[in-house]
């Protein structure tokens, strides 16, 4: 499965080459990397396409940006519970 998540993250980086003044190929590349597991890619190809387009507003950037920055982190609760 890993293999097609890459496939995914260089098709994508294929339309940020195409239309690199549009933030959505960046958010799009941003997704393929978290779903890649890539996630300082994700987290630049996110800044990327919000520095297009500050003012771009989805519910999908939070949800991306939140697993980008938690992907592979426990999380506060499940680490309380494991040092018990």
């Amino acid at each position: 499965m890993a293999g097609r998540f890459d496939e995914a993250v260089e098709q994508a980086k294929k339309a940020v080459e195409r239309e690199p003044k549009n933030e959505f190929t960046y958010l799009s590349l941003a997704d393929a990397c978290i779903l890649a597991g890539q996630e300082e890619e994700a987290r630049a190809a996110a800044a990327e396409g919000l520095k297009i387009n500050p003012e771009f507003r989805s519910n999908s950037v939070p949800i991306m940006m939140d697993i980008a920055f938690n992907h592979h982190r426990p999380s506060a609760s499940s680490q309380a519970v494991d040092s018990r």
